[in-house]
């Protein structure tokens, strides 16, 4: 996940779902425009997705997962 300082564009990093039930699930919800695909992200962004909106993410922080290998 990225916050945009200057644009505040909240950017998502995650494993693509290609799953046809999956997608058809999540379609039935929000429908998947033609140029969107779905992301899915481990239960523990939540707090860290919630920090980013209220505008109180450590800048540098970084998530759980592989970084720099």
């Amino acid at each position: 996940m990225y916050v945009d300082e200057d644009t505040g564009d909240v950017w998502f990093q995650g494993e693509q779902v290609t799953d046809p039930q999956a997608l058809a699930e999540v379609d039935g919800h929000s429908p998947i425009g033609p140029d969107e695909v779905v992301v899915k992200l481990p239960p523990v962004m939540k707090d860290i997705i919630l920090e980013a909106i209220n505008g109180t993410y450590e800048r540098g922080r970084r998530g759980p997962g592989r970084h720099g290998e």
